[in-house]
């Protein structure tokens, strides 16, 4: 219950903080949609394989809400990562770049790892940024670093691509480096 309370009032402080800066007081208009739902295939180092479904809606200018679960599962192991808060984007000021936007987002997470009758639940928080590249009118590239404190204490790091195929509809592939490497392929729709 304490780490819960304190996930939360860490998450409030750092989305106050975010909203009262000179820096983002300035924002631009993204060129990018942040209001969409994503699923796909998830493989990872030591969890097996499963899937995972993320969701994020704009609810203000430049800010929005997010959450997402990875279900994986190997042999009877059975595990579960849920996480729900709120980003901050903005566009990087370059006007020679316009498709390049900074990323800032404060989650609480849920950790569950289940095997048998016995199972084990941790809740932390997971803190993070990243940079979003329009490198082509229809590709994106993006990379992130986050620390999470649900389970074991990492740090990790991501990255991956955007295709556009269809109007408002995208593929996508991700590769993770944190505690259990992680690939995912799957579509986003953006609306």
């Amino acid at each position: 219950m304490k780490k819960l309370l304190i996930a939360s009032l860490l998450l409030g402080s750092c989305s106050i903080a975010c909203a009262d800066g000179d820096f983002f007081a300035t924002a631009k208009p993204s060129v990018f949609s942040y209001n969409y739902v994503e699923g796909g295939f998830t493989t990872t180092e030591n969890r097996g394989n499963g899937f995972n479904l993320k969701a994020s809606h704009d609810v203000a200018d430049n800010w929005a809400v997010s959450g997402g679960v990875v279900y994986s599962s190997e042999n009877d192991v059975k595990y579960s990562d849920w996480r729900i808060g709120t980003e901050y984007h903005q566009q990087i000021v370059p006007k020679d770049v316009p498709g390049l936007d900074l990323v800032v987002r404060a989650q609480i997470q849920t950790l569950y790892t289940a095997l048998n009758n016995r199972s084990d639940t941790d809740i932390g928080v997971r803190l993070g940024g990243g940079v979003r590249y329009q490198v082509a009118p229809q590709a994106e590239v993006y990379g992130n670093a986050d620390l999470q404190t649900a389970g074991d204490t990492n740090i990790g790091i991501s990255g991956g691509a955007r295709y556009t195929f269809v109007d408002g509809l995208m593929a996508f592939g991700e590769v993770e480096f944190a505690d259990g490497n992680a690939f995912s392929l799957g579509l986003r729709y953006q609306f």
